[in-house]
């Protein structure tokens, strides 16, 4: 699995399940990761041409089972204020580099056989749904457009053994409140779960796209 985004939140809790399953995992991040998980690490800022260059190489010439892109930043502060090199760092890190990386995956040269199926997960936000409500609108734009680089790239795909998956994600916990179970939020362990049921289906099956809001996620 290459994972890209590992460093906190989500991305770190995916590359612990998966090490701790026995995946062998290449993750991907722009910061150190203090207690990292086993497997190979990358530190790479996925804002940067030159690192995104470096890992669109990787997936040129190496064969990964799963490309999970969970890298994603948003504004910190009301969009009027949030400065223009900010916005342009949003687009490269959430859209940009998830658009060149699918691009070098469909370069990649094609397996044949029972080892040739590869899939390209996007985590995306139930920010990115039609009418969601949200007033972050450079995050709600990349979001967006990564649903519609996830239906556009399927289509490219088709033919190469390349199945492309949105997951629009909505509240979750956090590493902090994981283990309240009252806490109304999705837990990393059923993004997870899922991942797990997409790989395993068969070649035969497609799996678009999956909408995961909380139970509370009242405006979705």
């Amino acid at each position: 699995m290459l994972l890209v985004g590992a460093s906190r939140g989500l991305g770190l809790a995916l590359w612990r399940r998966c090490a701790a399953d026995g995946w062998q995992v290449t993750a991907v991040a722009r910061g150190p990761v203090q207690a990292a998980p086993a497997g190979e690490f990358l530190r790479l800022d996925l804002a940067s041409p030159g690192d995104v260059q470096t890992l669109c190489h990787r997936c040129e010439t190496e064969h990964f089972d799963c490309i999970v892109y969970v890298a994603g930043v948003w504004e910190q502060e009301a969009f009027a204020q949030t400065p223009a090199d900010t916005l342009r760092q949003l687009v490269d890190t959430n859209l940009v580099a998830p658009l060149l990386l699918g691009q070098a995956l469909l370069r990649a040269p094609q397996r044949t056989g029972r080892m040739a199926r590869r899939h390209f997960i996007l985590i995306g936000s139930t920010a990115g749904l039609d009418n969601e409500g949200s007033a972050s609108a450079g995050y709600v734009s990349t979001k967006f457009g990564l649903r519609g680089l996830a239906h556009a790239m399927r289509e490219a795909a088709r033919g190469c053994a390349l199945y492309v998956t949105c997951l629009s994600v909505g509240a979750l916990a956090t590493a902090d409140d994981a283990a309240d179970t009252d806490v109304p939020r999705v837990p990393a362990d059923d993004v997870y779960r899922l991942l797990l049921t997409i790989v395993s289906l068969s070649d035969r099956a497609l799996v678009k796209e999956v909408v995961l809001p909380a139970w509370a996620d009242g405006d979705v």
